[in-house]
């Protein structure tokens, strides 16, 4: 989900959590620079990720509200993005993330050495050195090094700039509802800026039309494998497009 402007609305499938992105400069393509990055990672809206059925999310630009899709939870969340605190920053010293390392991590079984022959001593079948980069401090994955973090909040990769220009923080005590329960596979949602939100069931393939307190307006079977939702509106008019992702349509 995105909102006019810079900003990006993202689940961490891997961490299950509600992820916000203030792209606060753009750089072109094929570039990684995160001077100007600010992001927030919202440690009390768990959301689980459930394979090949993707989770769509909206701004109600009006109400400031997010509407989240959470397939693996069988519900759709409506959260308050504005409301909650700052609880800590989540970010280090590059001297301190990627010291120089000669130590060897067998890939077999994650068991580390501080040698080539040690590791190969052990017959392990792959012995990989822990390099002193950033490419060897794997996101969403929690080792025994100072390249990751880990704590109540779960795991969490640790960024290298330090620089004023970018934030990276643990946001919490974040004010959300679950907005409904009745689909069992929640996946696309639309507003349609008459105070109906479209939200559409992956496995009954229905689309369902809720008005903003939760109460079910009407259904429409659109088939099973339906995902995406978009309203275009011209005219005074509003068509909504909808995908289905098995039969490959729009």
């Amino acid at each position: 989900g995105r909102v006019d402007g810079h900003i990006v609305w993202y689940h961490d499938g891997v961490r299950n959590k509600l992820m916000r992105f203030d792209f606060d400069r753009l750089h072109g393509t094929a570039v990684i620079d995160h001077r100007y990055a600010n992001i927030r990672r919202y440690v009390d809206v768990d959301i689980k990720r459930r394979p090949g059925v993707p989770g769509h999310m909206v701004v109600d630009a009006e109400s400031r509200h997010l509407y989240i899709a959470d397939p693996g939870n069988n519900r759709v969340l409506r959260v308050n993005p504005d409301s909650g605190r700052f609880l800590r920053g989540a970010q280090c010293v590059p001297d301190e993330c990627y010291p120089d390392n000669t130590n060897y991590t067998c890939l077999d079984n994650g068991t580390m050495y501080s040698s080539a022959g040690e590791c190969a001593a052990s017959e392990c079948q792959q012995c990989s050195r822990d390099l002193s980069n950033k490419y060897q401090c794997y996101a969403g994955y929690c080792r025994a090094d100072v390249c990751a973090g880990e704590d109540e909040f779960g795991c969490y990769t640790i960024y290298t700039e330090t620089g004023d220009m970018f934030e990276y923080e643990l946001w919490g005590c974040t004010e959300y509802e679950v907005f409904t329960t009745e689909l069992a596979s929640p996946t696309g949602i639309a507003l349609d800026g008459l105070g109906r939100v479209f939200i559409s069931d992956y496995d009954s393939g229905v689309i369902h039309a809720f008005d903003k307190t939760g109460a079910k307006l009407a259904s429409y079977n659109a088939g099973v494998g339906v995902t995406g939702l978009e309203f275009r509106c011209a005219g005074g008019e509003c068509t909504l497009f909808f995908v289905n992702a098995l039969s490959k349509e729009v």
